[in-house]
C-alpha cells in the first residue's frame, strides 16, 4: 500500500475531481492510504471543493492543505478569469456547507506538507503533483525542507507533459514556471513525469453509471458546461494511478530508462539528458486510449 498525498490545482480543469475520486477508490481497495490532500493555487476554494468531496466520500479525518501565502502568476490568474462558468469548486462547497470556507479552516499548505512528512515513516511517502508545483517549491526552499523531503519521500510523480527527448511541458509546469525550474533540479528523490492521459477520454460513462447526485458529476458537467455525453481527458486519473504503483503493475504504462529532465523556465521548455543524481522516468502508455479510458473510469465510478 502507498501512502500518497495528493498535490491538486482542484480548479481549472475537472480531471481534478476525478482523480480525487480515483484516490479514494484505490484507499478502499488497499491500495494507497491518503496522507492529505493539498490545494496548491492561491485561493481558498479549491482546498474547499476537496473537503466537500472528501466529506461526501465519508472521509472527514483527510486533512486537506491551502495555498493562502504564495501567488499565483500573472498567466494563471489570466487563466482562471477566462473561464469563471466552468469553474466547480464554489459548486461543490455550496452543495455540502460544511465545506464552505467560512465554516471549514485548512491547514495552510506548506505547514501540512511538514506535519504529514514528519509523521510519516522515512522513505514512505509518494507525493503526486497534479496541479502547479508552487508549495512543493516553498517547502524545498524553507530551512531544513530539503532534508525532510530527502529523508521521508520515495517519489514524486508529477503530471505533466514532460515526453522525451524534448518539448514543452503544459500547463502545470508553464503556469509556475519558476517553480517547476527549481524543483526539478533540487528534489533529492526521484520524480516520475506523467504526460499521459490527452487521449484518455472519461466522463461520459460515469455518467450513465451513478446517481446525478454527486459531486464528480457536478464539476464534469460545470467544467463541459452540461453538454450530455462530455468526455474529458484523464491526465490527472493516471498520474493518481501511477502514484499508487496500479497502472504499471496492470500493464497499463511503463516507464522510461531513468535520465534527468531538464526544465527552461524562461523559454518554458525542456529537455532529457543523462542521469545523474536522483532518477527522474517519463511513463508511457501501453494499452489503447479505448481500454485505459474504461479502465480509469472504473475507479471514478466505484465510489458511488
Amino acid at each position: 500500500m502507498e501512502t500518497i498525498i495528493l498535490d491538486t490545482d482542484f480548479e481549472t480543469d475537472c480531471d481534478d475531481a476525478g482523480a480525487l475520486c480515483v484516490l479514494h477508490a484505490l484507499a478502499r481497495r488497499g491500495n494507497a492510504a491518503i496522507a492529505g490532500v493539498i490545494a496548491s493555487v492561491h485561493s481558498p476554494w479549491p482546498a474547499a471543493g476537496v473537503r466537500a468531496l472528501n466529506l461526501q466520500l465519508g472521509r472527514p479525518d483527510i486533512p486537506v492543505g491551502c495555498n493562502f501565502d504564495y501567488p499565483d502568476s500573472g498567466r494563471y490568474r489570466q487563466h482562471r478569469e477566462r473561464m469563471p462558468d466552468r469553474l466547480y469548486h464554489r459548486a461543490m462547497a455550496e452543495a455540502v456547507p460544511e465545506a464552505l470556507p467560512d465554516r471549514f479552516r485548512p491547514e495552510e499548505g506548506v505547514a501540512l506538507y511538514r506535519r504529514l512528512l514528519e509523521q510519516a515513516e522515512d522513505g514512505s511517502v509518494t507525493i503526486c503533483a497534479i496541479g502547479l508545483l508552487t508549495l512543493l517549491a516553498e517547502l524545498l526552499r524553507q530551512p531544513g525542507g530539503r532534508e525532510l523531503v530527502a529523508r521521508k519521500v520515495k517519489l514524486l510523480v508529477s503530471m505533466a507533459n514532460g515526453v522525451r527527448p524534448e518539448g514543452r511541458p503544459g500547463f502545470n509546469w508553464e503556469m509556475a514556471p519558476e517553480a517547476a525550474a527549481f524543483v526539478t533540479a533540487e528534489w533529492p528523490t526521484p520524480i516520475l513525469v506523467s504526460p499521459i492521459g490527452g487521449d484518455v477520454l472519461t466522463g461520459a460513462e460515469l455518467a450513465r453509471r451513478v446517481a446525478a447526485d454527486n459531486l464528480e458529476l457536478l464539476a464534469y458537467r460545470k467544467f463541459g458546461g452540461g453538454t450530455p455525453g462530455f468526455r474529458r481527458s484523464s491526465w490527472d486519473q493516471l498520474a493518481v494511478l501511477a502514484a499508487a504503483d496500479v497502472l504499471e503493475r496492470s500493464g497499463f504504462a511503463a516507464r522510461s530508462e531513468p535520465g534527468r529532465i531538464v526544465f527552461d523556465p524562461a523559454g518554458c521548455s525542456h529537455r532529457w539528458t543523462e542521469p545523474h543524481g536522483a532518477p527522474h522516468w517519463c511513463l508511457s502508455l501501453t494499452r489503447s486510449p479505448d481500454e485505459s479510458a474504461a479502465f480509469v473510469e472504473s475507479f471514478m465510478a466505484e465510489v458511488w
